[in-house]
């Protein structure tokens, strides 16, 4: 199968859509602490392989324009706390069902859970397609995703942080090919 490069910017085909002005988050809790440096080199590399996610949202008349690039929006803090002090969680067999798992978080936190897993983009989301911030911890990582909704549905992000999980772990990853219909969702465009 012949590929064709990625576009330097390319249009979303719907008018009015609704989902231009919405973002999909993705959080992710790893009990153990992560090296940044690997996780933000990664990053560069990710981008570099699917440089859709290096773009920028333009807003204009509708349809309205995504670009593709090498932008990596990736930011990085240390907390100096514990996992428990700050977001604390059980993960326990729930009381009606014994065969099944529970999650419950409770609201006695210090910070919101989006402060904590998305400082610096939660309200004023940046024009990058493509955010990820990372809040270690004493002993845990904290790992947020952002992506506009424009460009995917919450299926197609999850796929998207399966494959950066793949790339991190020293994984190849697969392809992404773009349709010009930009309608159809990322996640049936990712070849695996």
């Amino acid at each position: 199968m012949k590929t064709e490069a990625f576009p330097k910017a390319y249009r979303h085909i719907s008018d009015g859509n609704p989902s231009e002005d919405c973002f999909i988050f993705l959080g992710l809790v790893i009990l153990g602490v992560l090296d940044v440096r690997i996780l933000k080199e990664n990053a560069h590399e990710f981008v570099a392989k699917w440089p859709v996610l290096g773009g920028q949202q333009i807003k204009t008349t509708s349809p309205f324009i995504f670009t593709t690039g090498t932008t990596v929006d990736f930011e990085s803090r240390h907390i100096p706390s514990e996992l428990n002090d700050i977001l604390a969680i059980d993960i326990s067999l729930s009381p009606t069902t014994a065969k099944k798992a529970s999650y419950r978080s409770y609201n006695n936190n210090s910070a919101s859970n989006d402060d904590l897993f998305y400082f610096s983009s939660t309200f004023n989301p940046p024009p990058n397609i493509f955010v990820i911030r990372v809040t270690t911890l004493n002993n845990a990582t904290l790992l947020g995703f952002q992506t506009t909704h424009a460009l995917c549905d919450a299926q197609a992000l999850y796929e998207v942080v399966k494959s950066y999980r793949d790339l991190v772990s020293g994984l190849d990853i697969p392809k992404i090919v773009l349709s010009p219909a930009v309608e159809i969702p990322l996640s049936t465009l990712i070849l695996k």
